[in-house]
């Protein structure tokens, strides 16, 4: 065992015995004539989680005593014992001594790297204002309950009215103090390109119902809009594309080489050269289509808009 049953249960009583007497004492206003260390910043704890913390830290202060005993205890054994078996004895307690401590400030060290604020108890929830109806975040796409905005949200925050016309709306100071924001709604029928287009909460609704085109929500109430796309081939002719990522020239998509031949069977002939390019794995490249006859192909939202022509 790490500390033995005896030095837990001492450790324990000590807690119990001294810090929550101390902390109730303190309560009811009464001053000891002296102070044990750490117990006065337990006393004066404003919340739970700085008490627990307050708590932590005296037991890393106990525990680091206790070890540092053990370990002289361990010494002494060393030194006095005669037999292989204390001697064994000694090193073992000497060890589990040093793990022991190591337990005790792993927690700390663990979450310090992680995130410091993880040892500050505090999770981050805001506290509730009664006074706030339904959504009152003036750039969040839900209007009051969680509901939809539809290009219309209220909110009582001081920055409404700025938020509001940020956003392209009419603000109106309503009756009860809360700011009511009017946004026009863009058109259902309006088209998006290719690619990725930043847009704003009122065309989340025109992207949507657009063929081949997704939404991706931002933070702070920005989106894009993701649309496919298409490219026109050659009619009469047999193609073949690889896409490549990574590029210095299109960083931003995978961009589309195609290459083009006049028979199947030229495709096929010129087939094993492609995949032996895009099977070296060194140039990000895979194998979009092989020998494909048809006189447009669909580009995937992410990919370039521009295509080039592969050359081998």
């Amino acid at each position: 065992m790490i500390f033995s049953r005896s030095t837990l249960l001492v450790l324990f009583a000590t807690v119990v015995v001294i810090v929550f007497p101390q902390a109730v004492l303190a309560a009811e206003g009464f001053t000891p004539l002296t102070q044990i260390p750490g117990i006065d910043t337990i006393a004066s704890s404003s919340g739970l989680p700085e008490f627990l913390n307050n708590i932590y830290q005296l037991c890393i202060g106990a525990a680091a005593v206790l070890a540092v005993l053990q370990i002289m205890r361990g010494g002494i054994i060393y030194m006095m014992g005669d037999s292989i078996t204390e001697k064994k004895e000694a090193k073992d307690l000497i060890t589990m001594s040093i793990v022991g401590l190591l337990l005790v400030l792993s927690p700390a060290i663990v979450f310090g790297i992680i995130d410091p604020r993880i040892l500050n108890l505090n999770v981050g929830f805001d506290k509730l204002n009664p006074g706030q109806v339904g959504n009152t975040d003036p750039n969040s796409p839900f209007g009051p309950n969680g509901t939809m905005a539809s290009g219309t949200w209220e909110s009582n925050l001081p920055d409404a009215q700025e938020a509001c016309q940020s956003q392209g709306g009419t603000p109106t100071v309503l009756d009860n103090g809360n700011v009511r924001c009017d946004q026009a709604s863009a058109p259902r029928d309006q088209a998006f390109p290719h690619g990725r287009t930043s847009i704003e909460m009122n065309e989340v609704s025109a992207c949507r119902a657009q063929n081949g085109c997704t939404v991706e929500a931002l933070v702070r109430s920005n989106y894009n809009c993701w649309c496919s796309g298409s490219i026109t081939l050659a009619e009469g002719q047999f193609h073949s594309a690889i896409t490549t990522t990574g590029m210095a020239e299109h960083p931003s998509c995978a961009y589309v080489r195609v290459q083009s031949y006049p028979t199947r069977e030229a495709c096929q002939a010129g087939l094993p050269a492609i995949q032996d390019y895009v099977l070296t794995g060194s140039n990000n490249s895979t194998l979009r289509f092989e020998c494909y006859s048809g006189t447009s192909a669909v580009l995937d939202a992410r990919e370039c808009s521009a295509t080039g022509t592969l050359s081998l």
